[in-house]
C-alpha cells in the first residue's frame, strides 16, 4: 500500500496498535491467564518473545526515534515475527513452512552458484533457465496437441 511507503511512521504505530488490539481481544475471549499460558507455552515461548519484541521495537522506532528506514524495518521483522506467532497454533506449520524455505534455499543457492561459475568460466547461460526453457517448450505442444487446442491457439514453441 503506498501508504506504507508514504507515511511509516503513521501506519506503523497503527499496525502495531491493531497487532496489540488483536492479541488483546483473543485475550478478552480466552482470560488473561489462559492466554498467557498459551502464548508462553513451551511450543511458543520464543515465537510470542520475538513477535512481543518485534512490536516494542516498532513502536519504539516509530514513536521514539522516527527514522523511516528502522521503521519499515521494524514492522518487516513485526510481520515475519506475526506469522511465525499465527503459524505456531496450527501443528506442524512451522515444520512445513520451515522446510519449504530451506528447500527454496538450497534451490536458490545452486543456481546462484551455477550462475557465478557461468560468468567466470565466460558462459552466460544458467543450466536451471535452460531447464525452465525446455519445460516450457515441452508444455506448450502439449496443450497445443492437447484437447484445448482450439482455446489456447498457438503456442510458438521455445
Amino acid at each position: 500500500s503506498l501508504i506504507v511507503i508514504a507515511k511509516p511512521i503513521k501506519f506503523a504505530i497503527l499496525f502495531t496498535l491493531g497487532n496489540i488490539l488483536a492479541v488483546g481481544s483473543t485475550a478478552f475471549l480466552l482470560g488473561p491467564a489462559q492466554q498467557g499460558r498459551m502464548m508462553f507455552d513451551s511450543v511458543r515461548v520464543y515465537a510470542s518473545a520475538i513477535y512481543i519484541g518485534s512490536v516494542i521495537l516498532a513502536l519504539i522506532c516509530a514513536i521514539l526515534i522516527h527514522n523511516k528506514l528502522l521503521t519499515l524495518l521494524a514492522i518487516i521483522i513485526e510481520i515475519c515475527a506475526l506469522m511465525w506467532y499465527s503459524l505456531s497454533y496450527i501443528p506442524f506449520a512451522r515444520r512445513v513452512v520451515s522446510n519449504l524455505f530451506i528447500r527454496q534455499y538450497k534451490r536458490l543457492k545452486v543456481e546462484l552458484r551455477s550462475m557465478i561459475k557461468g560468468w567466470v568460466d565466460g558462459r552466460k547461460e544458467c543450466k536451471t533457465l535452460e531447464l525452465y526453457a525446455t519445460t516450457l517448450s515441452y508444455a506448450s505442444r502439449t496443450v497445443i496437441q492437447g484437447p484445448w487446442k482450439n482455446i489456447v491457439g498457438y503456442i510458438k514453441p521455445i
